[in-house]
């Protein structure tokens, strides 16, 4: 009776356990790092721009952060990074931001810019789980990507005409001489304010001016539910994931793994198990994109990261393991395993993983 009510009183812990070490691996419960774009006075207008005010809607996967930002070389583990934020949500933010920025620039035509954010992500290190990351190197001399995706309507009246579209990655650089966290900080926000402003200054409007009436134009509603209609990906509206192996993007996106039947393996590889799958008849599948076991979906080669929804899209953890060494008598020992938590997520729209 005494060894039935202790099995009962440890198996809650033991759940209890498991479901902690899952929650671990997932970015999102990363804590926040919240930048204010409009703490800043606004700057003399450099341009004329024919329209009277802007508007932002905010059409991608995952609203909810702009990307993650590292925290510094000692956060441990998997608190090097931080999910990044703008202060007030990033469409209304940046809606404020541009139209206190381009206040003397408006003409008064009573003409809107609506913008449609597609995509607008800030990415801190490039995926490159093809080879080991140096974060050494990596976080201290690396390359900040922001990933642009905007769509551009003149409107008036509720009747609005597609103008332009701009898909492009603009870089930051960072370097070792330059990393005071404060100062970069303060680079880093710099660098999305001037990307947000060289958004709308750079593109021509008069011609979509000029040829407003004559062309056959859209209303705000029919915009909205053509953006909502992106979000309808099998993966994402059908009644689970399919269990089989996702040779590519492709097939996750349609939720159709081309391979149903398979096993998932270990293999030690120096002081730690790495998982594989085989199909039925004993082949290792390599590579593939992803794979659901009936529990969770695990993306990469090895299987070593969980995806987790978060909105219209995944995020996950690439966990780098590497191992310390010592030089005793000349000879490197390794003396200590380490781990490198660094959280991603993946656009929807191409299976880039950023």
């Amino acid at each position: 009776m005494k060894l039935a009510f202790l099995i009962l009183f440890f198996i809650p812990l033991f759940m209890s356990a498991q479901g902690d070490q899952k929650e671990k691996s997932n970015p999102g419960r990363l804590s926040v790092k919240e930048y204010d774009l409009n703490a800043e006075e606004s700057e003399p207008s450099r341009v004329k721009l024919p329209f009277s005010s802007i508007k932002v809607i905010d059409s991608r996967y995952d609203t909810s952060i702009i990307g993650f930002v590292d925290v510094g070389m000692f956060g441990g583990k998997a608190n090097l990074y931080k999910k990044l934020h703008i202060k007030d949500g990033c469409a209304n933010a940046i809606e404020i931001f541009l139209n206190t920025q381009f206040q003397n620039s408006f003409d008064s035509s009573g003409m809107v810019l609506l913008i449609v954010l597609k995509k607008f992500w800030f990415s801190c290190i490039e995926y490159k789980k093809n080879r080991d990351l140096d974060l050494s190197v990596e976080i201290l001399n690396s390359t900040k990507s922001l990933h642009c995706k905007w769509e551009y309507y003149l409107g008036k009246d509720d009747k609005y005409l597609p103008v332009k579209r701009v898909d492009t990655v603009w870089i930051l650089k960072d370097n070792i001489d330059e990393h005071v966290k404060a100062k970069f900080e303060r680079k880093q926000k710099e660098f999305l304010r001037a990307s947000l402003q060289k958004l709308v200054e750079m593109l021509d409007f008069t011609k979509g001016v000029q040829v407003f009436d004559q062309q056959k134009k859209t209303s705000m509603q029919e915009i909205i539910n053509f953006n909502e209609a992106r979000f309808k990906i099998p993966i994402l509206i059908n009644d689970g994931v399919t269990q089989g192996i996702f040779v590519n993007f492709d097939e996750f996106r349609n939720n159709k793994p081309s391979i149903i039947l398979f096993k998932e393996k270990k293999q030690s590889i120096g002081r730690y198990d790495q998982k594989f799958v085989e199909d039925e008849n004993g082949r290792q599948i390599n590579p593939y994109w992803a794979y659901f076991n009936g529990l969770n979906i695990i993306h990469g080669k090895f299987g070593n990261s969980i995806l987790y929804r978060t909105q219209n899209t995944f995020a996950f953890f690439y966990r780098r393991i590497w191992n310390s060494f010592n030089n005793s008598q000349g000879t490197l020992f390794p003396t200590t395993r380490n781990e490198d938590w660094i959280p991603y997520e993946i656009d929807m729209e191409t299976g880039e993983i950023y």
